[in-house]
């Protein structure tokens, strides 16, 4: 359940659960003295194909849409984002409009009208830029955006054929709103890992089943590893995060306590913290020099995990060894469960 003020959003696995949901919910609303406006909740389902539901409250059935706008995001059935960028970009062009009297007034100096601009028509364009999947088609129509705002600022027409490159030099300016937003995907992508919550765990996750047919979608995550300049999610996580100690540390300086729930009881202070910090920086320089010899160790991997690697060995005995180990259904299970 996400709850902001009077916006509540159910999010359920399948329709039985929701319906379930939905009732406990108006149950609960009737103790209260209360009731769910049955016209303004709508169900939207997340699927390749368009299905309709049958939840009923009360005896009236639920509107099943294809795109709902919850807190100023337009939600699609399929997750795109094509139908939010588009919203944003008219909501935006609406908003320069209404000021349009001072965003193109001569008496008004050209900086001044270019602040007023960013801060004022950008911050509505880019709402939530950070979280969007942008293909190219939707990158286009952004820059085009940007555009759009300085010719209009300069009171350029259509019909006058002034090229792009010209009006950024009378603007004085250079393509920035991508720039814009790939700053901000870093920036929220270094908040999410560094702070490890659930979010993370939404990112890392994988959904049951089996890939459709034709080409894969771009995957959220694969624009932001661009950005950075890594090649893979775990060289991205290492960037962001550091090792393991780094991480533990800056959530002590923090006072997060998720590796050592003990700690939040305890009595402690910020020297306390500090001597702890101290304290597993030196356990790990020490265990990195004892175990040197195994830490440069080249191990295969289908001795890490000999239940999803399935490399070739050389000996035949070894082979046996292991074929032997990945039929063996209690082991597996052990390997599983952190044996």
């Amino acid at each position: 359940m996400l709850r902001f003020a009077d916006d509540i959003a159910l999010i359920a696995e399948s329709e039985e659960a929701l319906g379930k949901m939905l009732t406990k919910m108006n149950d609960s609303c009737k103790e209260y003295k209360m009731k769910i406006n049955k016209s303004k909740t709508k169900i939207l389902i997340c699927s390749k194909q368009e299905l309709l539901s049958n939840i009923e409250i009360e005896n009236v059935k639920l509107e099943t849409v294809q795109c709902f706008t919850y807190l100023g995001s337009k939600i699609t059935h399929d997750g795109r984002s094509e139908i939010n960028i588009k919203s944003r970009i008219a909501q935006a062009k609406q908003a320069f409009y209404k000021k349009k009297h001072l965003l193109t007034a001569n008496t008004v100096s050209l900086n001044t009208r270019k602040n007023l601009i960013k801060s004022f028509v950008w911050s509505i364009a880019l709402y939530e830029a950070e979280t969007w999947t942008i293909l190219k088609a939707e990158r286009k129509k952004i820059e085009a955006f940007e555009t759009w705002c300085w010719r209009r600022a300069l009171k350029i027409a259509w019909t006058d054929k002034v090229r792009n490159e010209e009006v950024y030099l009378r603007m004085n300016e250079q393509k920035a709103i991508w720039k814009t937003i790939k700053e901000r995907r870093k920036k929220w992508i270094g908040h999410i890992m560094r702070n490890n919550g659930w979010i993370t765990t939404i990112i890392e996750g994988k959904i049951e089943g089996k890939a459709g047919r034709g080409r894969p979608r771009t995957p959220f995550m694969k624009q932001i590893i661009d950005d950075i300049g890594k090649t893979s999610y775990k060289e991205l996580k290492v960037a962001l995060q550091g090792d393991d100690l780094n991480l533990i540390k800056r959530n002590l300086g923090r006072k997060e306590f998720i590796q050592f729930p003990n700690l939040s009881m305890a009595q402690k202070n910020d020297e306390d913290l500090m001597t702890y910090c101290q304290h597993l920086e030196t356990l790990h320089s020490d265990f990195n020099k004892r175990f040197e010899d195994i830490l440069k160790m080249n191990i295969p991997k289908w001795v890490l995990d000999p239940f999803s690697n399935t490399e070739t060995i050389d000996s035949g005995k070894l082979e046996e060894e292991l074929i032997e180990v990945t039929t063996n259904e209690e082991l597996k299970l052990k390997f599983k469960e952190g044996y």
